[in-house]
Parts: C-alpha cells; structure tokens; sequence
C-alpha cells in the first residue's frame, strides 16, 4: 500500500469511527460497502458479542403459529435495532422480505412461549413509538383486506367507507391506519363477514373512492387497538 492509499485509508477510518460514535450507523453501512477492503459482517461489526446478534429470517421456514405482527416501528430502525429489541423475549427472525423504512413487520419465534412474551410488549416505546404488536393467527380464513390510497380528508369517516364496500359484502369492522400524531394515511383494514365477501370486495380494486382510484390486498391482520 502506498502512502498515498494509506493517507486515504487512514481517513476513511477516522470518519467511520466519527459515525459509529455518532451512532449514524446508516452513513456508516452506506460508507463500507463501499469500500471492498473491510469484510467486516454487518452489523456484527457492531457487536461487541456478535454471537448474541440473532440471525435474519432469509432462509427460514415460516411456521406462522409461532409469528407476530408488529406496527408502527420506525421508519429509522434497522433490523438489528428490531432484533435486538425483541431478544428479550427469544430467538426472533424476521420476515425475509423485510427492508428499511418499513412501519410493520413479521417476526418468527421458535416456540409459543417466546411469543406470549413479545404480545406482553405491546403499546411498548421504541425508539419514540408505541408498537403495536399481534399474533399472526395461522392459517385461518381471511376475511380481512387492506385498502389504500384513500383520500387523506377531513370529511372522510368510517361510515363512507363503510357504504363504499357494503354493496359487496357484510362490514364487520373498519381500522383507519395512523400514525403517531393520529394523522390518517391513507390506508384502512376492512373486516368483512365471511372470506367470500371480502374475496367478493375485490372487484373494487382501483374503482374511484372519493376522486382517487382505492387499491386493494389481503391482509394478514388488522393492527391491534
């Protein structure tokens, strides 16, 4: 290595030390991929116990008996922030196709035990949020579906969506989504009556709801209250 290399190395590495203490660990992760001399595994990097980090979900088998849902998490939190969290209550993995930015999330436990715990933390802070946490009820009938691109006005209620979706089927329950300063946004879980209605409500995928074309998915769950 020249001297040139190791002046520029040198620096690299004061500014990553700068960021870890500075726990700007986003810059930080950004800052060593880039750089294809540091093989250091992240986030074990991080840990001064990397064998205490739990491992992601990426090649795990879903048994959805022992799997919760968790909202509102923040949208700065990184899986090690997650995983970390929810060590507490076991071994947690998280849903494969989980990414940052992400307000919700699946996470596995390996047994009911360690999932009663994580239900005990429900409404819990983290990192200034309340989360809210479910248990994913197996493999049950859904009857529940996720409508968004809903109108964010003032004059929306439950009532019109409830007219919106009742002429395809039986309205049990509606969950306007949230955030922290109970901002709407955009978003609600609608419970129907029977898995047919709620298959049926379907054909409102992309129909105008209030002057904005509402899209449609299943839903896991609703959020919890």
């Amino acid at each position: 290595m020249c001297q040139a290399q190791q002046i520029i190395y040198k620096i690299i590495v004061q500014n990553m030390v700068f960021l870890f203490q500075a726990k700007n660990y986003r810059t930080l992760k950004s800052l060593l991929r880039q750089h294809t001399f540091f093989k250091f595994p992240f986030p074990r990097f991080f840990s001064s116990n990397s064998d205490s980090l739990p491992k992601d979900g990426s090649n795990v088998e879903w048994d959805l008996n022992n799997v919760i849902m968790v909202w509102n998490t923040p949208y700065t939190a990184h899986e090690w922030d997650i995983l970390r969290f929810f060590k507490q209550c076991g071994e947690p993995k998280l849903a494969k196709n989980w990414t940052a930015n992400k307000s919700n999330t699946l996470i596995q436990f390996q047994n009911e035990s360690e999932v009663n715990k994580a239900l005990a933390l429900n409404r819990t802070e983290f990192m200034g949020r309340p989360l809210f946490i479910k248990k994913i009820e197996g493999k049950e009938e859904n009857k529940t579906i996720l409508a968004w691109n809903i109108p964010k006005i003032l004059e929306l209620n439950k009532l019109k969506l409830k007219e919106f979706f009742e002429d395809y089927g039986t309205v049990v329950d509606i969950r306007l989504n949230r955030n922290y300063k109970k901002e709407f946004l955009g978003k609600a879980f609608i419970e129907f009556k029977s898995t047919e209605d709620a298959l049926n409500a379907f054909k409102l995928h992309n129909k105008k709801f209030l002057g904005k074309n509402i899209q449609l998915t299943t839903a896991i769950n609703k959020p919890p209250r």
